[in-house]
């Protein structure tokens, strides 16, 4: 499993990855083609990928960073 950080120009800088609430897991292989083609070789828009991101870590019961 692999982080898929989605695009939110929000919560990054300039050569920096987006923030990790902005990300869904993803097997290597789906990872490898979303970063090399696009979030649309694995059936994903951005705003796709953005939504299920966001319910993702609405669902999440692990730390969420509230503890760092």
């Amino acid at each position: 499993m692999e982080a898929a950080h989605t695009p939110d120009p929000m919560s990054k800088g300039m050569a920096t990855k987006a923030a990790d609430h902005n990300a869904i897991p993803l097997c290597t292989g789906h990872h490898n083609m979303h970063t090399g083609q696009a979030w649309s070789k694995i059936g994903l828009t951005r705003d796709g990928a953005r939504a299920m991101a966001a319910e993702y870590w609405r669902l999440w019961k692990g730390d969420k960073g509230e503890l760092a």
